[in-house]
């Protein structure tokens, strides 16, 4: 009988067996020789142990432009305030490197029409691009000088938007680590850990380059572009007829593409926060996945997320090479239609070439 009760303080009456001790926990079905007080024990544990989880949507709806407003740009500028001497230091050189690298062919172009004699008695003498060019003609020591100096003010301002970009990132990643660090357990609950992570890491990147390096691409293409324009103009009004067709499918082609960029971009970084967020739990359990031997298992789950990335990089790359691909064919056709249409007027021709 002793033998017996003590079976009976193991065995499940509905299991017929000695289950586990996790197996005992969730186990409702009253065990042989337990007193009423010691199942209803029992019971509360195992209720306690059961918790009412509700699911979590953390997909993030992609922010866009429209809905942005001038307080979040001057919040996204703030972040490089106190660095804004070195950029604005960057963005000097950037005026004076795309000046030298703007004017230079003009420049040469007038040294090059000086061995041409059908153009010699066209030219005005009181042009200051001849004039130059003429000084540069007989100073070349001067041209090489000029295009050096253009060089290390490309040096200076990469360094100068980096080194700021840098600190933005570093100033940004010690104040999001100092609030995730004085959140609630409840955001923890919310937000995986891998998704901090990977805020942390690549959107503190993303968002640091944009008020430095992002900054100084786009002033530079907006310099380009407004320096290029206004000396085709003043080369040749006629010129500039062909190329407003062409513009606007280009500014379409990049809108589209910057909409699929944003697209992507946000599928990017939850696949690469999900990729962090399996192998920070894998790692941090480690012990247990060897005493599991679940290295293969544990690999093919790694392996899936890492497989997201791809695809997702690789439609990414569709439409990249589909948007350059698209702006090169239209520059190109309108290179020739604007070359095929000066061909057909001889007297335009020469002022053309």
């Amino acid at each position: 009988m002793s033998l017996l009760s003590h079976l009976s303080r193991f065995c499940c009456s509905k299991c017929s067996s000695i289950p586990s001790s996790s197996t005992r926990l969730f186990c409702f079905a009253p065990q042989i020789g337990k007193t009423s007080g010691l199942l209803k024990t029992t019971l509360v544990k195992s209720k306690q142990t059961f918790r009412n989880v509700s699911i979590v949507e953390t997909k993030r709806e992609s922010y866009k432009l429209k809905n942005a407003s001038w307080k979040d740009f001057r919040a996204i500028l703030s972040l490089a305030g106190p660095y804004k001497w070195r950029i604005m230091l960057g963005i000097s050189f950037l005026g004076i490197s795309s000046s030298i690298f703007l004017l230079t062919p003009r420049v040469l172009g007038k040294l090059i029409d000086e061995w041409d004699e059908t153009k010699q008695d066209k030219m005005d003498q009181t042009d200051k691009s001849l004039i130059l060019a003429r000084y540069f003609k007989e100073n070349p020591i001067a041209l090489v000088g000029v295009l050096l100096v253009g060089a290390l003010a490309i040096a200076a301002r990469i360094y100068c938007m980096h080194t700021a970009g840098q600190l933005v990132i570093n100033d940004l990643r010690k104040t999001v680590f100092n609030s995730v660090l004085r959140q609630d357990m409840a955001f923890f609950d919310k937000n995986k850990v891998g998704e901090i992570v990977s805020r942390l890491s690549t959107d503190a990147l993303i968002v640091g380059y944009s008020v430095s390096m992002n900054l100084s691409d786009g002033a530079r293409a907006l310099l380009t572009c407004l320096g290029s324009g206004g000396l085709m103009v003043y080369t040749s009004l006629a010129m500039c007829k062909v190329i407003v067709v062409v513009v606007p499918v280009i500014v379409g082609t990049f809108a589209v593409f910057g909409k699929l960029q944003r697209k992507y971009t946000l599928l990017m970084q939850e696949a690469v926060a999900g990729a962090n967020q399996v192998a920070t739990e894998r790692l941090s359990s480690v012990r247990t996945v060897r005493m599991l031997v679940a290295e293969k298992k544990e690999l093919a789950a790694y392996s899936d997320k890492i497989n997201e990335i791809w695809l997702i990089s690789k439609m990414e790359g569709i439409a990249k090479g589909c948007m350059f691909g698209s702006k090169t064919a239209m520059w190109t056709m309108e290179d020739a239609s604007r070359q095929w249409t000066y061909s057909q007027n001889s007297e335009n021709a020469p002022n053309f070439l």
